[in-house]
């Protein structure tokens, strides 16, 4: 008899897959960056987005489901100009996805962690959405 992971499980393995995503984004993007800003920020959100991985792949290994592996790089990384709106709005779903998981996490340790994942993310967001206002306006 197999066991089947606990409900949530799945939705933590996309959030793995979509922190994976950006992951590799970041390494794009990092040494073509046009400001010591720019770079500073991707930078941020690499380490952030390392940390979120390690940690998700920690709690789905703890709900008893194996992470799914990490993907080839397949994503098409829009021009120069557009990138930081682009890299705003995969922050913000993400954002949006955590709130979503802390509604229905029951167990204390991963409301912890997922009300840290999501508090993160929003800080990161503001940061970049500070970043591009800078950016817009000069």
């Amino acid at each position: 008899m197999t066991v089947a992971a606990p409900p949530m499980a799945p939705q933590f393995a996309e959030d793995l897959e979509f922190e994976r995503g950006l992951i590799r984004i970041y390494r794009l993007l990092i040494p073509s960056a046009v400001s010591p800003r720019l770079r500073q920020a991707w930078e941020r959100g690499l380490a952030l987005k390392r940390r979120h991985e390690t940690e998700l792949e920690g709690l789905l290994a703890g709900l008893g489901a194996t992470p799914p592996a990490d993907r080839a790089a397949s994503e098409a990384v829009p021009p120069a100009r557009e990138i930081l709106p682009w890299i705003v709005a995969g922050e913000h779903s993400l954002a949006l996805r955590y709130r979503d998981r802390l509604r229905a996490a029951d167990d204390a340790e991963m409301r912890r962690l997922v009300a840290r994942w999501a508090a993160d993310q929003t800080a990161y967001e503001a940061d970049l959405k500070r970043l591009y206002r800078d950016f817009s306006s000069s």
